[in-house]
Parts: structure tokens; C-alpha cells; sequence
């Protein structure tokens, strides 16, 4: 039986890879399919190698581009790390109003997840901010908003969530998204289809057991959901990704 290869995205792998390769002893301990994980430097890398990947777990955007154009499948996803998006403005603002985005100058990070979640959900609102100023981190939009009292933020809600009472103080929340739609995903290769289901289940029993609870723990992960070809339809749709 050849052995298969799982690869992350840098982003969960950065500062804990150990976890990683718990959770793939523990696939080889119960699938009966050798697994090894493989790594990616940076998300670069990770998106010229994920079209090889015998199963990824792809951040949100990568993996509706690997079910649409590469038709791999959907397995499932964390239960309790979606991607949702916070809109805020500057404290000193006190006529600040989701309203108030348009037109107006919104500073975020890249064109990510949060950005064109963000943008779509204004959109379905009818507001269109006149521009949107990118930078290279969250701490970086947090402190062009904090030196702008006339700009809004979007911010990733874990982002802001996290943030101490101090950097919180100078914000003002303006609202924030809860569709619980927009996750990672993990993803087989459309050759390894009959791996899938065996991995579904697996992946879906395994806060049942003391090991799998474990391997979750560490991984910041309370359980796996089911995942489908619909539910990452959804998501390109939110993203804005064809």
C-alpha cells in the first residue's frame, strides 16, 4: 500500500507542527492507509504544491479553488473555527455606522478571507466603500486605524476578539458576521475517492475516544463536521471565488 501524503497550510503548522504529526499517527493508527504529513513553507509554496496533495487541509479560499478546478472532496470541517469578519471605526467617531462604510476610506489585510467576506456582506447591504487600503498584518491595520479616526477597519473576528482592553479601547465593534459558513477544509484527491468515507468517519468519531479528544485538544479543534461539495459552494459564493 503506497503511502499517502497530507499537507497543511503554513499558517496551522507555523508554531506547533508537532500537533500535526499527532494527529497523523493517530489517521495511521486507525485508517488502514499509511499517511504522512507534509509541510509548507509559506503560502506560496503550499499553493504550488496543493494540486498534488493525496489529502489537503486548505484554508477557505484554497479550498474552493481545489473543489472547483481540481474536483477534490470535501471531508469535513472544524466545528469551531470559522471565519468570520468584525467592522469597526475609530473610538473617537461617534457617528460611526456600518451605513457610514460607504464611500469611505476601510483599511484590511490583503485580499484574505476576511476582506471579501467583509466586502460581500456590505454589498448585500448596498454599501460600496470608496477604497480599501491593504496591509501586511492585523496589528498593522489595527494601528492605521487607531492613527485614522476618520477610516473603518475590517478586521478578522478572531483578531479582534483577542485583543486586550488597552488596543480595544481606542475601537468602536460597528458589528461583526456569524453565518458559520466560511471554514478550512479537509480535502481528498478526486483519485483517492474511495479514501474519503473511511476518512470522514474516522475524523468524525474521533472526540468519542480519549486519544482522538486529545489530538483535537492540541490541535484547538472541539470536533469535525461533515463537510460537502454544497457547503464549499457556499463559500466560494461569500468569497466571492468563481
Amino acid at each position: 500500500m503506497s503511502k499517502l501524503k497530507l499537507l497543511v497550510a503554513p499558517a496551522d503548522t507555523a508554531n506547533n507542527s508537532e500537533r500535526w504529526y499527532e494527529f497523523v499517527v493517530y489517521l495511521n493508527r486507525t485508517l488502514e492507509q499509511t499517511i504522512g504529513l507534509d509541510t509548507a513553507f509559506d503560502m506560496a509554496d503550499f499553493r504550488s504544491r496543493m494540486h498534488q496533495a493525496d489529502i489537503v487541509f486548505a484554508p477557505p479560499t484554497e479550498a474552493v479553488l481545489l473543489t472547483n478546478k481540481a474536483s477534490y472532496i470535501p471531508v469535513c470541517r472544524p466545528e469551531n473555527q470559522s471565519e468570520e469578519v468584525a467592522f469597526a471605526a475609530h473610538a473617537e467617531n461617534g457617528s460611526a455606522s456600518l451605513k457610514g462604510l460607504q464611500g469611505a476610506e476601510v483599511i484590511s489585510c490583503g485580499n484574505n478571507v476576511t476582506t471579501r467576506l467583509g466586502l460581500t456582506l456590505l454589498a448585500k447591504k448596498g454599501i460600496q466603500p470608496g477604497a480599501v487600503t491593504s496591509k501586511n498584518s492585523w496589528m498593522h491595520v489595527l494601528k492605521a486605524l487607531q492613527s485614522t479616526p476618520e477610516a473603518y477597519a475590517l478586521f478578522s473576528k478572531n483578531f479582534y476578539d483577542e485583543l486586550n482592553p488597552l488596543s480595544r479601547g481606542n475601537l468602536s465593534l460597528l458589528g461583526s458576521s456569524k453565518l458559520n459558513r466560511v471554514y478550512a477544509q479537509m480535502l481528498v484527491k478526486p483519485s483517492h475517492r474511495a479514501l474519503a468515507d473511511s476518512l470522514s468517519m474516522v475524523l468524525l468519531s474521533m472526540k468519542e475516544c480519549d486519544k482522538g479528544s486529545q489530538v483535537l485538544e492540541k490541535l484547538g479543534i472541539s470536533g469535525w463536521s461533515e463537510s460537502t461539495n454544497d457547503d464549499v459552494a457556499t463559500m466560494g459564493q461569500l468569497l466571492r471565488i468563481g
